[in-house]
């Protein structure tokens, strides 16, 4: 796996464990996390966390101006009338960086997540170390077996 900025062992433990945790719990569950979730509104809004679709544009100017964001190929919040689950392609896209080599400890206090697929990219964010943690507890608590 290649990391441009070495990850510290902490994190590759903790993310090797939510990788595993993603492929025997998580990867099956698709259609019951929600993104709508009040407590994900306010854990966004207390963290000045921006969440988007890397595919608008708006998304992508908003997200340049935050200190910490995530902007995802299934990402677009604009609608909830939508049968995908954007918490769980989030999920998703998260393991897929780590698993993917394309996590990058900025050495700053924070990650650089971005990663692609043939038809371009599907996930670009940069985010702090506890943030990007904390987020994938509570997007995982948005389905009630977790």
């Amino acid at each position: 796996m290649k990391i441009n900025k070495t990850l510290e062992d902490k994190d590759v433990i903790v993310l090797y464990k939510y990788l595993c945790e993603y492929e025997s719990c998580l990867k099956n569950e698709y259609g019951q996390f929600n993104i709508y979730d009040e407590k994900i509104k306010k854990f966004k809004n207390d963290n000045e966390l921006y969440l988007g679709s890397i595919n608008r544009k708006d998304d992508k100017k908003r997200a340049v101006k935050s200190n910490n964001f995530l902007l995802w190929k299934e990402g677009s919040l604009k609608s909830k009338k939508s049968s995908v689950d954007r918490a769980h392609a989030l999920l998703r896209r998260i393991r897929n960086a780590f698993a993917h080599g394309n996590l990058i400890d900025n050495q700053n206090g924070k990650f650089h997540l971005k990663d692609a697929d043939d038809n371009g990219p599907t996930l670009d964010g940069i985010l702090s170390y506890s943030l990007l943690y904390q987020l994938i507890e509570e997007l995982k608590k948005t389905n009630n077996k977790y």
